[in-house]
């Protein structure tokens, strides 16, 4: 429960701040996407995350990218739903290629909510991911390569 009062709080302090960023670099990325690499997690996501213990679930999108200078290492940027409030967060985190695709973990804690967990693999067209954290909320979320064209005006 904590979880989800933390999406919240945080949803309604980055809502106005970022909603408008992740738009515009999930525009671009959508652009940029030209099919998705194994070895290159980068580009546009888009599906669903859930909690298993309490129901709760809504829309998620991300966007991943390298960051210069730190192989291996890539941004995920998220844009979540959660009944009327949305809200974007980001992390940094390192894959690792495994025989099953490219592995990402980490943990973060966050102030007032304690430590959250997750685990996911990506291969070429899905981003599979579970996690959990102290105060015993469990659920994951999966993701597809985006089927929508970007929309017209933007720059190629």
């Amino acid at each position: 429960m904590k979880a989800v009062a933390f999406l919240l709080i945080l949803g309604g302090a980055l809502v106005v701040s970022s909603c408008g960023g992740f738009a515009k670099r999930w525009d671009l990325a959508l652009v940029d996407y030209r099919g998705g690499s194994l070895s290159a997690p980068a580009g546009p996501w888009e599906g669903n995350w859930h909690t298993t213990n309490n129901g709760h679930s809504g829309k998620l999108r991300a966007v991943v990218a390298p960051i210069a200078g730190e192989p291996g290492v890539y941004a995920f940027h998220y844009h979540a739903t959660w009944g009327i409030s949305s809200g974007t967060f980001k992390l940094e985190r390192p894959v690792v290629a495994t025989a099953k695709g490219l592995r990402v973990e980490g943990e973060k804690k966050i102030p007032m909510f304690g430590t959250f967990r997750h685990t996911g693999v990506i291969t070429r067209s899905s981003f599979e991911a579970s996690f959990s954290g102290e105060d015993g909320d469990v659920g994951g979320f999966s993701l597809r390569r985006p089927l929508a064209a970007p929309r017209p005006g933007l720059p190629r």
